[in-house]
């Protein structure tokens, strides 16, 4: 339960530490956003939706109330939140991107180059108007491509907008360049302008992307769930770089599309991820489609991995991170960086249990677990539904088969751990190439056949 600090026992937030210690039969929940995550938490088993002032458990909350209130309530063992303190290390478009070149360079430093191209997911970008001479710079070396100018801290496409031109963007001149005249203006909002992918990836010659949603349950250790059944959403009209101002064709996001003329609520502009593999092995083979995937894995760890020691790590604190794909037309996958990781949009997804137990949690979320020790020996963890975790406590360097009875319910579940001493042999390295996992760096990656 939550309690204030500054109360005593009895007050609003408090019960006596006898009471404290009382099993109950049901979680009590608080939720700031009156959307599908409510009508979710609503629906489950077990769980209660508590009053303004009631305790609670489990709080859905908002990042004022965070600001405001983290450090003044204390918080018993079992206590959920869903933000990290300063959890916008990877939600802010322009902080997502400078720790993404900060670990760039450490890895290069540390590892060398070829191991850095392993961060080359992301397009060019810069801030703006910090970095406005530097942008200027790098769009003079390649006049005539297409920029896409984003704000910061916006979301579902608004204040989006696509350009050639720099007298587009002469607004986010730094502030050192401006006239006598323009120093009592209102200064403009923060952007990231990004180089745009002019050659994406059609199917049907509409653009799309791909939402994908990591789950970060701690960053010390790093252990994060990946949901099996993310979408791709599509744009409503047919590519074109003719019209750079037509957000129908540029824009992928739902909230977007749905305002079109000739939207079909019906239909909408969604593909399961399911369905997007299969068009894809059917069209390029399984091999492409794999490493396809296997490059999307590696965009999530290193992208957490560049924030790993910058976010306070909280045990009472989890965060949903919704990720936006692009795929070019060579199938390489871009990070959006510029894609605002928020948990505040729709997860309808989340209620889904097809094929799964509402008593176990939905069988479409998998997980993937990885850490960096250096022990010569590793825990390894293999979640497959919430109540049934396969553990085993192995040398290193070693690829291990899960149980039959594992076999049997998830065809294709591996485990591998590779330690920074040295790697797997050479019957191991076949087994794993025959494999669903992937294997970065000394992290151990647990995959499912779910994300085949």
């Amino acid at each position: 339960m939550a309690k204030n600090k500054n109360a005593g026992h009895k007050g609003s937030y408090g019960y006596q530490k006898l009471k404290e210690r009382e099993p109950r039969a049901c979680i009590r929940f608080k939720c700031a956003l009156p959307n599908t995550i409510l009508d979710i938490l609503r629906r489950r088993p077990g769980w209660v939706e508590v009053k303004e002032e009631g305790e609670w458990d489990f709080y859905w909350c908002d990042v004022s109330w965070l600001r405001e209130n983290f450090d003044h309530t204390y918080m018993d063992e079992h206590v959920r939140i869903c933000h990290f303190r300063n959890h916008y290390e990877l939600t802010r478009k322009n902080y997502i991107v400078k720790n993404l070149k900060r670990f760039r360079k450490q890895i290069e430093r540390e590892a060398g180059k070829l191991e850095a191209t392993k961060c080359d997911f992301f397009p060019k970008t810069f801030e703006m108007p910090s970095e406005y001479h530097l942008f200027v710079e790098e769009f003079r070396k390649n006049p005539g491509i297409t920029w896409i100018m984003k704000p910061v801290a916006r979301s579902q496409g608004r204040g989006i907008f696509l350009f050639r031109k720099l007298k587009d963007v002469i607004d986010w001149r730094k502030d050192g360049v401006r006239t006598d005249d323009q120093k009592d203006e209102t200064q403009v909002e923060n952007y990231v302008a990004q180089c745009y992918i002019e050659n994406p990836y059609l199917i049907g010659g509409r653009k799309f992307d791909l939402r994908v949603y990591v789950l970060v349950m701690s960053y010390i250790p790093l252990k994060a769930w990946l949901y099996r059944d993310g979408f791709a959403r599509f744009s409503n009209t047919r590519f074109t770089l003719s019209s750079i101002d037509d957000h129908y064709v540029h824009l992928t996001n739902v909230a977007v599309q749905k305002t079109a003329p000739d939207y079909d609520p019906e239909k909408g502009c969604k593909w399961m991820i399911q369905r997007f593999r299969q068009y894809l092995t059917a069209k390029h083979g399984a091999e492409v489609v794999e490493t396809l995937f296997a490059e999307m894995d590696n965009i999530f760890i290193k992208s957490l991995q560049s924030v790993q020691k910058v976010i306070i790590s909280d045990k009472h604190c989890f965060e949903l991170y919704g990720y936006d794909i692009l795929i070019d037309q060579d199938l390489k996958p871009e990070f959006d960086a510029g894609a605002t990781l928020t948990a505040v949009e729709t997860v309808t997804l989340s209620s889904d249990t097809r094929g799964g137990s509402s008593k176990t949690g939905p069988a479409g979320v998998w997980t993937f677990s990885f850490s960096a020790d250096r022990d010569t020996r590793t825990n390894l963890k293999g979640k497959v539904q919430r109540e049934q975790c396969i553990s085993a406590v192995k040398s290193t360097q070693q690829l291990l088969r899960v149980s039959d009875v594992t076999r049997k319910q998830c065809p294709g579940l591996w485990i591998y751990a590779q330690h920074r001493s040295g790697g797997p042999n050479e019957q191991q390295q076949a087994l794993f190439a025959s494999s669903s996992a992937s294997c970065v760096g000394d992290l151990t990656l647990v995959c499912t056949r779910g994300w085949e």
